[in-house]
């Protein structure tokens, strides 16, 4: 398998919490950017979480944007995601970020 950087994007999302993207079972895949835009009327917390067998492992949670703006979790480092983890973000308050990650996928 060659390695590809993909992008991954989700609009407005909310309260419900959604696979941004899930390592295939056979190789790794690295995350190397999370950018969280604010797309709502006010400030607004969010989670990013990788699942690894049915738990979460958070890696940010309750982080904060401010209104009209974005953030860039990942700020340069990286993420190695195992076969099978799932990428999950999520936002305290309903359709109210748009979610943008860069993956370098197909990693051995």
């Amino acid at each position: 398998m060659s390695t590809s950087f993909i992008n991954r994007t989700s609009k407005e999302v909310g309260t419900t919490a959604v696979t941004m993207y899930t390592t295939p079972s056979n190789s790794k895949a690295i995350l190397i950017g999370a950018n969280i835009a604010n797309v709502s009327g006010s400030t607004v917390p969010f989670d990013i979480y990788i699942t690894k067998g049915g738990v979460d492992y958070y890696v940010v949670k309750g982080h904060r944007v401010t209104t009209g703006n974005n953030i860039e979790v990942m700020k340069g480092n990286k993420l190695v995601l195992d076969n099978d983890d799932i990428v999950k973000v999520k936002s305290e308050i309903a359709s109210s970020i748009d979610v943008t990650l860069s993956i370098l996928s197909g990693v051995t």
